[in-house]
């Protein structure tokens, strides 16, 4: 139950950006109030986990639900598939690492992951001030101001201990 959705979905984007992969996701359409979001892709991924019979798709009561993936009885084969996937180690790591975040630490990397991401594609943030980061994150959606204060500087500190930003 510590695996949901948005963690799920906050992984394969730190996973796929971060080591340019290309798993036919596109992130840019919106900037979904949770961070970097393609429902598309996240069903395509949630569908193929319950096809394999790795991991089914619960949703918990409600429009807005938690949704969270017990694993079913082939679970262990998803392991077999991990050799063949790029970059094995890191995502591993990544996902051991993510595995004890809470909502908002999932949400808080990706999303300055993110806005460091884009704003160093244009060449214009470089290695700026932390706080400007911080508040180009919390530009991203008007819910981002609903995270506690003290989980932006940690998010920063998470992705450099982790190399992902600099």
């Amino acid at each position: 139950k510590k695996f949901g959705r948005v963690k799920l979905q906050k992984i394969l984007y730190l996973h796929e950006t971060a080591n340019n992969l290309d798993f036919g996701s596109d992130y840019k359409k919106i900037k979904h109030a949770m961070g970097p979001h393609d429902y598309v892709f996240l069903k395509k991924i949630e569908n193929n986990l319950k096809e394999k019979g790795w991991f089914d798709k619960i949703q918990e009561e409600g429009e807005k639900g938690r949704v969270y993936y017990p694993a079913l009885n082939k679970a262990d084969e998803y392991k077999k598939h991990l050799s063949a996937v790029h970059n094995r180690k890191e995502l591993e790591d990544l996902i051991n690492t993510m595995m004890d975040f809470d909502l908002n630490q999932s949400e808080v990397v990706a999303t300055l992951y993110a806005v460091w991401k884009e704003e160093n594609d244009y060449n214009i943030f470089g290695t700026g001030p932390d706080n400007i980061l911080i508040k180009k994150a919390l530009g991203w959606h008007d819910r981002k101001d609903n995270i506690p204060k003290e989980y932006w500087p940690w998010g920063i500190n998470w992705l450099r201990s982790q190399k992902l930003i600099f």
